[in-house]
């Protein structure tokens, strides 16, 4: 589904959307998905490189609009 706000269409579907939503959380647009290393949720359709954090563990977040980016730099070794 597409939406764009500019217009009286996108805004409507944009509506429809949150509407059918109600409390699920939505990403996007055109987003590739979400890695989160201290809860363990992985909502990524490709190889990444991270490992889940240890109970209490810290970590820092990427966001990136590249998806290639996040894939590269999750497949980075640290050392």
């Amino acid at each position: 589904l597409e939406t764009e706000a500019y217009d009286e269409d996108g805004e409507r579907l944009q509506a429809e959307l949150v509407a059918a939503a109600g409390e699920m959380p939505i990403i996007g647009p055109n987003c590739y998905g979400l890695i989160n290393y201290a809860d363990g949720a992985l909502l990524w359709p490709d190889q990444h490189g991270g490992i889940r954090l240890a109970e209490g563990g810290k970590g820092v977040a990427i966001i990136t609009q590249s998806s290639n980016i996040a894939i590269n730099m999750t497949m980075q070794k640290r050392g």
